[in-house]
C-alpha cells in the first residue's frame, strides 16, 4: 500500500515538473504546475492519513500483544501449576489405590474371621441348647427325688406310729406280766407254771421294747438322712434352676451375638464390595489423570509455541510500524521540496490564496506530531504554537475582509483552534497517556486536519 502511495506522489511530482529545457515558465505552464502541486499535496495528505492509520492500528495492537503475552505467560504458568497439581493428585490417587487394595485384603480377612466366629457361635448355641435340655432333665429328676423323699417321710411317720403302738402294747404286756407274776407268787406251787409264762411274756415285752427302740433309733437316723437328702435335693434343684437360667441367658446372648455377627458379616460383604468398586474407580481415575496429564502437556507445548508465534508477530509488527513511521517522517523531505517548488510558483503567480503552501506547511507540522508520538523527535524539536501563531493562524489573521466574509471562514477558524487544542493535549500529557489514548488523539487530530483542509479547499473556490 505504501509503495502505491509513493508511486502516486511520484506521478504527481512529474506532472508538476517544469518541462526540460524551458528557461521561462509560461502562464499556462505555471497553471499546470499549480494544478499538479495541488494534486501532489492532496495525494501527500491522503498518504499521510493512510500511513498514520496503519501505524496507529499496528501500535494499538501493541497493547493487545503485551496483554496477550502476559495472558499467555499466566496461562503457561497456570498450565504448569495444573500439571504439577495433576502429578500430585496422581500420586495421591496411587496412594489411595494402594491403601484401598490393602484395606480390601484386610477386610477380606475380617470378613473371613467374622464368618468363622459366626460358625463357632452357632456351634456354641447348639451346645447351650443341649445343656439347657440337660438342666431341665436334671431338674425334673431332682423333683422326682424330692417326691420320693416326701413319700418316705410319710412312710416313716406311719412306721413311727406303729412303733408307738408297739411300745404301748409292750408296756401293757410288761405290766400284765408283772401282775401275772404277782398273782403266781400268791398262788404258790399252783402258780409256778403261770409264773413261767408270765416271765416269758415279760421277756417278750422287753425284747419287743428293745427292738422298738432300735427301730425308732434307726428311723430317727433315717429321718435325719432323709432331711439332709431333702435339703441337698432342694439345693441341687435350685442350682439346676440357676444353671438353667444362666444357660438360657447365655443362649440368648449367643443368639444376639449371632444376629450381630450376621449383620457384621453382611456389612463386611457390602464394605468389601464397595472397596472393590472404589479400587476399580481409583484405577480408572489413574488412567483418566494420565490422559489429562498428557493433554495438559500437549496444551502447554501448543501454548508455548503460540506464545513464541505471537512474539514473532509482535516483533514483526513493531518492525513494520517503525519502518512506516520512518518513511512517514522522511516525507518531510518531500514536503520541503514541494514547498520550494511552491515558493517558485508563488513568486510567479503572486496568489492571494496560497493553498498548496498552507496545506504543505500544515502537513509538515502534522507529521512532526506523529514523529513526536513515535519518539523520533523530542519535545524541543516540535514547536507548539498558539492557533494564532502558526503559519495557517497568521494567514487567517492577515486575510482581507472579503475572504473573512466568505462562508466557512469562521468555521475554519474554530476547527483550526480545536486542532491546536488536540495537539496541546498530546504534547502536555503524552507521558501519562496510554498508547491507545495517544493513537486515538492522533486519529482525532488527522480527522480535524482533514476538516481544516476541506474548509480551505471550499473557501478558495
Amino acid at each position: 500500500m505504501f509503495g502505491n502511495k509513493k508511486a502516486e506522489i511520484s506521478a504527481a511530482v512529474k506532472e508538476a515538473a517544469v518541462p526540460e529545457g524551458s528557461l521561462v515558465i509560461s502562464v499556462e505552464s505555471a497553471k499546470k504546475l499549480a494544478e499538479g502541486q495541488e494534486k501532489f499535496v492532496d495525494v501527500l495528505r491522503k498518504n499521510i492519513v493512510s500511513s498514520s492509520d496503519i501505524i496507529s492500528d499496528i501500535l494499538k495492537q501493541e497493547d493487545s500483544f503485551k496483554s496477550f503475552g502476559v495472558s499467555m505467560k499466566g496461562a503457561i504458568s497456570a498450565i504448569e501449576n495444573i500439571s504439577s497439581q495433576i502429578q500430585t493428585v496422581k500420586g495421591l490417587v496411587s496412594e489411595v489405590d494402594d491403601a484401598v487394595h490393602s484395606s480390601g485384603a484386610s477386610i477380606e480377612q475380617i470378613a473371613g474371621s467374622v464368618h468363622k466366629v459366626a460358625d463357632i457361635v452357632g456351634e456354641r448355641i447348639v451346645l447351650t441348647r443341649e445343656l439347657t435340655s440337660a438342666t431341665e432333665s436334671g431338674s425334673a429328676k431332682v423333683a422326682k427325688v424330692l417326691d420320693v423323699i416326701s413319700i418316705l417321710n410319710k412312710n416313716v411317720d406311719a412306721i413311727k406310729n406303729v412303733i408307738s403302738a408297739i411300745n404301748d402294747i409292750s408296756e401293757r404286756t410288761n405290766l400284765l406280766a408283772m401282775n401275772a407274776a404277782i398273782e403266781a407268787a400268791h398262788a404258790g406251787k399252783a402258780g409256778l407254771g403261770f409264773a413261767v409264762v408270765a416271765g416269758e411274756i415279760r421277756k417278750l415285752s422287753d425284747v419287743t421294747r428293745d427292738n422298738a427302740a432300735n427301730i425308732d433309733s434307726t428311723l430317727r437316723s433315717m429321718i435325719d438322712t432323709l432331711s439332709e437328702a431333702h435339703q441337698t435335693a432342694n439345693e441341687a434343684g435350685n442350682a439346676m434352676k440357676w444353671i438353667g437360667g444362666k444357660v438360657s441367658e447365655t443362649t440368648d446372648s449367643f443368639n444376639q451375638i449371632t444376629e450381630h455377627m450376621e449383620q457384621l458379616s453382611a456389612g463386611g460383604d457390602e464394605l468389601l464390595s464397595s472397596v472393590k468398586v472404589i479400587s476399580e474407580s481409583a484405577d480408572n481415575l489413574k488412567e483418566k489423570f494420565e490422559g489429562v496429564s498428557s493433554c495438559v502437556g500437549t496444551i502447554a507445548e501448543s501454548t508455548s509455541g503460540s506464545r513464541q508465534y505471537f512474539s514473532n508477530i509482535r516483533t514483526n509488527s513493531a518492525s513494520i510500524s517503525s519502518r512506516m513511521s520512518e518513511d512517514l517522517f522522511n516525507m518531510n523531505d518531500m514536503i520541503s521540496t514541494a514547498l520550494d517548488i511552491d515558493a517558485v510558483l508563488e513568486g510567479e503567480a503572486k496568489s492571494a490564496f496560497p493553498y498548496s503552501g498552507i496545506v504543505l506547511k500544515h502537513l509538515a507540522w502534522v507529521t512532526k506530531v506523529r514523529a513526536l508520538i513515535d519518539g523520533r523527535l523530542s519535545a524541543a524539536d516540535v514547536k507548539i504554537y498558539d492557533h494564532t501563531a502558526c503559519d495557517l493562524g497568521k494567514w487567517l489573521a492577515s486575510a482581507d475582509e472579503e475572504l473573512k466574509s466568505r462562508s466557512g471562514f469562521a468555521l475554519l477558524e474554530s476547527e483550526h483552534e480545536e486542532l491546536h487544542s488536540i495537539v496541546h493535549k498530546v504534547f502536555t500529557s503524552r507521558d501519562s497517556m496510554s498508547r491507545s489514548e495517544l493513537e486515538q488523539s492522533y486519529k482525532d487530530l488527522l480527522a480535524k486536519s482533514g476538516d481544516v483542509i476541506k474548509l480551505l479547499n471550499e473557501l478558495r473556490r
